[in-house]
């Protein structure tokens, strides 16, 4: 169970199973897609990114795993197919009903920023960008952001996981089936993150990247981790000079932008300088 050691700043999932490989955040660019609204100039002149609770989420799925009902899928999943004392092992954790219902509860507690590692993607242009009027915004973000951080309160940051059934299901057959059990400040983690990584297949073309804080609530970001503007098909002129005005001082000047058109090639997109 060496993938449960793993903290919670690196992917705790590789296909169906708990991985420890690690990703280093700091490298990478994430996206978030945005209508040009009011809340979209404040996150600009305000230098801050909102961490949206979960019931505030646009899948009614989301976050909303029961952990019980888990374990109850992977005794059923484990009976007559795996020995009988891995079965008893999981009736033992299911006794543990009051943690487990809190842990339940502390998913629902967390305060979610949603990415993407994909600043072309077709359906997200539409659904979260205003049907192209909008704008994509790229941000490279420190440690104090996707790393565990106590003022911050970040417990970090995690890609999300899809499948099609009771994400919980394999990791307690995992877990149990170990021959040593990890210690609690390990193991809430990991289940913390299954809880709030976890989505339908339908969702996997979104290749969401989620940061999570112990509440929801606004977090400052430095003007050098915003690196790229990709404007919409559609944004009008006004807007687009709405948002260089805004990022018109120094601290802005590292930023590149971007403009989205369509692919010579099919119904993809393209992106060209802007």
């Amino acid at each position: 169970m060496d993938a449960l050691r793993t903290p919670l700043s690196a992917p705790l999932f590789q296909e169906n199973v708990v991985s420890n490989e690690r990703i280093d955040w700091q490298t990478k660019t994430l996206y978030k897609y945005r209508a040009i609204n009011a809340h979209t100039l404040a996150l600009l002149v305000n230098r801050e990114v909102y961490f949206a609770s979960p019931d505030k989420l646009n899948d009614p799925y989301d976050c909303q795993v029961s952990v019980i009902a888990a374990i109850d899928a992977a005794i059923a999943q484990t009976r007559d197919r795996i020995s009988h004392n891995v079965t008893e092992k999981l009736e033992r954790l299911k006794k543990l009903s009051a943690v487990l219902t809190k842990l339940e509860e502390d998913t629902r507690r967390v305060g979610v920023l949603s990415l993407s590692e994909d600043n072309l993607n077709v359906l997200m242009w539409s659904h979260y960008a205003d049907e192209h009027r909008g704008l994509c915004i790229g941000f490279r973000f420190s440690p104090e952001i996707t790393e565990y951080h106590e003022e911050n309160r970040i417990i970090g940051t995690t890609a999300c996981h899809y499948c099609g059934n009771n994400p919980f299901a394999d990791f307690f057959v995992q877990f149990v089936k170990a021959v040593e059990l990890v210690p609690w400040g390990e193991f809430w983690p990991a289940i913390l993150s299954i809880g709030m990584a976890s989505k339908s297949e339908w969702w996997r073309p979104e290749n969401e990247v989620r940061v999570l804080r112990t509440a929801p609530g606004f977090v400052l970001f430095r003007p050098e981790e915003l690196v790229q503007v990709v404007f919409g098909m559609r944004m009008d002129e006004r807007a687009r000079k709405t948002i260089r005005n805004i990022l018109s001082s120094d601290d802005w000047a590292h930023v590149k932008y971007s403009q989205v058109t369509k692919s010579p090639e099919g119904f993809d997109l393209a992106l060209g300088d802007a």
